[in-house]
């Protein structure tokens, strides 16, 4: 046995998080694979299988929205430098008129991290709460909200910036934003189980997930719906939150990424993989990098490492300098998200991995 696999087993014991899946790989091979603990503690245990699936919560930004606008663009029907108000009417505001593409994807929108929407929209609109109809009322508030910094001038890691990105691409495409994901990304990819769950399409089988958080706001155990509020009050289709996903289709999704990046993908084309996740970018276009220090990846990433965290307790981490990926999905928030013990945990089990798979 593996250190790493005695600490994840031991973490599911000190309450860390109930249940894991955990998936090492170099290039396109998998070098490890497996499945711990519980998908739920409530009402009663149940096993986590290798079929349980997870909300990967923001990880949805990369997987789905970052993508979709890279489809767009390389089909030529988005500019990343065109003001998003020229295709985008409702948005108002004499601060939001230079906010473009590049800037809702980068994060430097100057938009807050994120606001209560769903609870003022349940207490003041309660007949839209969980329908996508919603996104006119969101569209509407993010337009009043006012910006904390300039557009451009300093990256703000915004939730409603990429529920407005949603938004934009639902607008200029005429399609709801689970469709397109299905067509333009998880279809041509064979990602089978990886998809939305609109509230109003539910699960035939909700055991397949794995819970998350016993929810005040909505009163119940959440499995099988999407955990994030907004998420959920806009339908349970959004930019900053809402697909579930399995370690394995996150794998062909990370694998054709980098493929992309070789110059070898036709999905991924590597003109337009550099403007998002080239080493001289910076700042990503809808991925993120590890913290310069006390990083949730640990200290053996490169610095040419793109990845994601999710809320839930979900993260992937993608190191484009020596080629191998780490995809660790778990149900940290189930069943109360104030238990944040994974932020000591991740460093340590990223550490043990390098050593133990990759830095042999």
């Amino acid at each position: 046995m593996y250190r790493f696999e005695e600490e994840i087993s031991k973490a599911i014991e000190e309450g860390v998080f109930p249940g894991a899946s955990l998936l090492v790989a170099r290039g396109d091979e998998v070098l490890y694979r497996n499945f711990f603990g519980y998908a739920t503690l409530l009402p009663q245990k149940e096993l986590l299988t290798e079929k349980t699936r997870f909300d990967i919560a923001s990880l949805t930004k990369p997987v789905a929205t970052a993508a979709l606008a890279f489809f767009f663009l390389k089909e030529k029907r988005l500019s990343l430098d065109t003001p998003i108000v020229k295709q985008l009417k409702g948005l108002e505001g004499e601060d939001k008129a230079k906010m473009t593409l590049r800037h809702l994807l980068k994060h430097t929108s100057g938009l807050p991290a994120w606001k209560p929407y769903s609870e003022e929209l349940k207490k003041e609109k309660p007949e839209f709460f969980g329908r996508r109809e919603a996104k006119a009322i969101y569209l509407d508030k993010i337009s009043q909200e006012s910006l904390e910094r300039p557009v451009a001038y300093q990256r703000i890691y915004s939730d409603l910036g990429f529920i407005l990105l949603g938004i934009y691409l639902e607008k200029i495409s005429d399609t709801p934003l689970d469709r397109l994901f299905k067509q333009q990304i998880a279809d041509p990819l064979g990602l089978e189980q990886t998809s939305y769950l609109p509230n109003d399409q539910p699960p035939e089988n909700r055991d397949l997930f794995a819970a998350t958080e016993d929810s005040t706001l909505r009163g119940r155990l959440i499995r099988g719906e999407v955990h994030d509020d907004n998420a959920y009050a806009l339908g349970g289709v959004a930019g900053h939150a809402g697909l579930f996903s399995h370690i394995d289709d996150l794998h062909r999704l990370l694998v054709e990424w980098k493929k992309g990046y070789a110059g070898k993908s036709e999905l991924f084309p590597r003109d337009l993989v550099d403007e998002f996740i080239a080493a001289k970018v910076k700042v990503k276009l809808g991925w993120d990098t590890p913290s310069e220090s006390q990083s949730q990846a640990g200290t053996a990433f490169s610095g040419n490492t793109i990845g994601h965290l999710g809320y839930t307790g979900c993260s992937f981490w993608m190191d484009l300098e020596q080629g191998f990926h780490v995809i660790f999905l778990t149900n940290r928030v189930h069943p109360t998200s104030k238990n944040e013990k994974i932020k000591e945990f991740r460093p340590l089990l990223h550490d043990l991995i390098y050593k133990e798979l990759i830095g042999q």
